[in-house]
């Protein structure tokens, strides 16, 4: 991972996620727009996808692959109550 953020929208931390790692991505409902400031090098997928949600109130489940190495498919689904 190579991703850093300061100030930006976590859907737009998610896409570029999306995008280094073919990682889909489905929203339920508008796409988080909180801004975040994040420093993602040197982790794993899994690592950098917990850390750029973690404390963002949003609802979220991953769906790995057969190796459980590599996420497939994020979830986000609204704000967490």
């Amino acid at each position: 991972m190579g991703i850093q953020a300061s100030n930006a929208p976590l859907s737009e931390v998610l896409d570029r996620l999306s995008r280094q790692t073919q990682m889909k991505i489905v929203y339920d409902g508008a796409p988080p727009r909180q801004t975040v400031t994040l420093d993602l090098r040197g982790r794993t997928v899994v690592e950098a996808v917990v850390a750029a949600l973690e404390g963002q109130g949003v609802n979220n489940a991953l769906a790995m692959d057969p190796s459980g190495t590599r996420v497939e498919t994020l979830l986000v689904s609204g704000t967490a109550t």
